[in-house]
């Protein structure tokens, strides 16, 4: 049903003048939907330093509770659920999430700080193309750095569509540069054509 269609996806459809469906298809089969940008992922390893704070802290008190005297542990047991036990759970409940946002970090950082999600998104945009059949092409960028043909055009758009961040740039006056944050089109777009001209598939 169409109700179920990212509403950004019908956004880069409207864009690109094509079926939502093909869009969302490989905004998921791409990856791009689970994948984070570069300033999440510097949020993520903040947020990974604070937990791991607190799970020192919980492991601190889980053992002090643990040597509580059983006529206290009994005590607790009368109210419900002994504090040792809730303090275990919440150890473990951390753990996973360290685990889980340690993965998703690793599997978003690539060598050199490229910018996962935008080459994701990029890769999205190559796909809905081949299969629509539109050429890609680079063509480079104008003097005030502006896409100029259709294939980075839609980059362009799909960036800002579905929001993807770079890391914050030092000294950025935010009135001259209102696009400052958003990550970069060149380089995904870039790849893109390199990759395609040195396996031979269809460019212009």
């Amino acid at each position: 049903m169409d109700e179920t269609l990212d509403i950004r996806c019908k956004r880069l459809a409207d864009y690109l003048n094509c079926d939502p469906k093909i869009v969302q298809s490989y905004y998921l089969s791409t990856g791009a939907s689970v994948a984070i940008d570069s300033s999440q992922n510097d949020e993520l390893k903040a947020d990974l330093e604070k937990l791991r704070s607190a799970k020192r802290y919980v492991e601190k008190a889980l053992d002090k509770l643990n040597k509580l005297s059983k006529l206290e542990k009994a005590t607790q047991l009368l109210g419900g659920s002994p504090i040792n036990v809730m303090a275990a759970n919440l150890n473990a409940n951390l753990q996973n999430v360290i685990l889980s946002n340690e993965n998703l970090r690793e599997e978003n950082t690539a060598l050199g700080g490229r910018n996962t999600k935008a080459h994701l998104i990029a890769k999205m945009v190559e796909c809905v193309f081949d299969e629509v059949g539109w050429e890609i092409s680079f063509g480079g960028p104008t003097n005030d750095k502006e896409p100029r043909t259709k294939f980075t055009k839609s980059v362009h758009a799909a960036i800002r569509i579905f929001e993807v961040k770079s890391r914050p740039k030092p000294n950025t006056n935010q009135i001259d540069h209102k696009d400052a944050d958003y990550a970069d089109w060149q380089s995904p777009s870039k790849a893109i054509y390199q990759s395609r001209l040195s396996l031979g598939q269809k460019i212009s």
